[in-house]
């Protein structure tokens, strides 16, 4: 008899929102390249991704989705258990990763689970903050799954732009994989959930690049492969002048060009604000919620929070008239 067991984790205690179907679906297209490749989900839920791939492996902590997916995807080998302790024991090697690792917050993380998170880590030379939430913790001990060569794409918060810990997951990402790839998503992948997702694609296991590609989409349409980027950034730049945040990489890069000159200028100091937060346009015209403290400017994140600004009147209404934009982002 088919049954619900009585001490499933909910969905919300455990960080669980399952994938759409269309993201799923595209997310396996990204990353298989044939039909024996071996596949990891290491937070398989449903079995979602698993069932548009045979050769797969998923991890799952919820019994309950764990046994649904089994019944989806016969063919599957899952794991009713925690991915981390697993990940630390197993000899198993992947040629591919694809998932929506649970968004659980560093309050809840703790335990044999993320010291072994915590291990699995420090092995590839990466000491995350004791504030960190899981999902960076469950890409790093994929990564170190992977075959040479091998590939990954996951369903991301939104932080992944601009919390402090996602800088420590981006410089390893760089020093492991040959392309790195995030896909910034402006309507919302899961309507219910309050958090803004984005999708991160990396290739080349084993690699090495100095580069982001960045991409801004309105809206996630499925695809075989993933989207042209609409600019690749070099991640000392990124570092040089937005402390490794990628929030700014959201409006045009014109206008970051403007906003780094008059910020850096003689005059620019800070004045009265209206609004401590307000939304820029991007390449696509499309309004995108920026804050200061998200593009990582945390000094003058501070001046603002009080009422404050980083340009004069004068400066700001310049800034403005030339691009648009109705925030400045703000700069140390």
């Amino acid at each position: 008899m088919n049954f619900v067991p009585s001490l499933a984790v909910s969905g919300k205690a455990a960080g669980q929102f399952f994938t759409p179907e269309s993201v799923a679906r595209s997310l396996v297209q990204w990353v298989v390249r044939s039909p024996g490749d071996g596949l990891i989900d290491p937070s398989c839920g449903d079995g979602a991704l698993l069932a548009h791939h045979p050769q797969s492996r998923g991890i799952e902590l919820d019994p309950y989705s764990a046994w649904v997916a089994r019944e989806r995807v016969p063919s599957a080998a899952i794991d009713c258990t925690d991915f981390f302790t697993w990940a630390a024991d197993t000899s198993e090697r992947f040629d591919c990763a694809a998932g929506n690792p649970p968004f659980i917050r560093y309050q809840s993380f703790k335990g044999l689970s993320k010291n072994a998170a915590a291990a699995i880590c420090r092995a590839v030379g990466v000491r995350l903050s004791g504030l960190t939430s899981t999902w960076p913790a469950f890409l790093i001990a994929t990564a170190s799954l992977l075959k040479p060569g091998g590939r990954m794409a996951f369903v991301v918060p939104a932080e992944i732009g601009h919390a402090p810990y996602a800088k420590e997951l981006l410089e390893y990402l760089l020093r492991a994989f040959s392309t790195v790839h995030v896909i910034a998503i402006r309507e919302k992948l899961f309507p219910r959930l309050s958090q803004d997702c984005w999708i991160l694609y990396c290739d080349g296991r084993g690699g090495t690049t100095p580069d982001i590609r960045f991409s801004r989409i309105y809206r996630f349409e499925p695809s075989a492969e993933p989207p042209v980027p609409d600019e690749v950034v070099r991640w000392s730049t990124l570092m040089r002048e937005w402390r490794g945040r990628l929030r700014p990489l959201l409006i045009s890069n014109d206008a970051r060009e403007r906003y780094l000159t008059i910020s850096t200028g003689p005059s620019a100091v800070a004045g009265p604000l209206p609004s401590n937060t307000d939304r820029v346009s991007c390449a696509d015209s499309q309004a995108w919620p920026v804050t200061a403290i998200q593009c990582g400017r945390s000094a003058h994140a501070r001046a603002m929070a009080r009422g404050r600004r980083t340009l004069p009147p004068s400066q700001f209404a310049a800034y403005r008239r030339t691009t648009g934009d109705r925030f400045p982002l703000p700069r140390d």
